[in-house]
């Protein structure tokens, strides 16, 4: 459970993140916007072989799962580190008080939630960023329903407090659990 100071932090890394989703959400928007009025006009018919639609089409699935797996293998990563760092720092300074270690291990958590969610949303952005062009230089209709289904992926993604809240105590829980089966591997 969190502290009103802890939920204080959660609170404003929470919007930070939202920030940084949003402002990759815009930047897909905009350049949708842009990309509309740049071939409003255009009187050059699909190419023969609209081999970047082709290979859109086959990029965003392949996004969408990276932005699905890849965030898990780093939290599992960061999991590793803080558990090897516990192990390994079992000289804490007798100064250092309990509530700034708590501090600390909560600001790692919410880090390793933020840069899993920058990847994330920066794979998803990229590849409607490609799909967009693709469609500005093919004019394939198709691709526009791919940046659709991209940018709602990358938007389902936004953070909220209670999502963020329940990442910590879920990952509070497994720490422990590890922890403790170690000093039971250990004996």
């Amino acid at each position: 459970m969190l502290t009103d100071d802890e939920k204080t932090v959660v609170a404003q890394a929470t919007l930070t993140m939202q920030i940084i989703v949003g402002a990759l959400a815009g930047g897909v928007i905009m350049f949708f916007v842009v990309t509309l009025f740049v071939t409003a006009g255009g009187e050059a018919g699909p190419p023969e072989m609209p081999l970047l639609t082709y290979m859109s089409l086959a990029f965003a699935p392949a996004a969408i799962l990276v932005a699905m797996l890849f965030p898990g293998v780093l939290i599992r990563s960061q999991r590793e580190t803080m558990l090897v760092g516990v192990a390994t720092s079992q000289s804490i300074p007798a100064d250092k008080p309990p509530a700034q270690d708590s501090q600390s291990k909560l600001m790692r958590l919410v880090g390793g939630y933020q840069t899993a969610l920058i990847i994330r949303s920066a794979i998803l952005e990229g590849a409607a960023f490609f799909s967009l062009m693709a469609y500005m230089l093919e004019g394939q209709a198709l691709i526009l329903l791919v940046v659709g289904v991209l940018l709602l992926f990358l938007l389902s993604g936004m953070p909220t407090r209670s999502r963020l809240e329940d990442f910590i105590d879920q990952e509070q829980r497994v720490l422990d659990e590890l922890r403790e089966m170690r000093t039971i591997d250990a004996r």
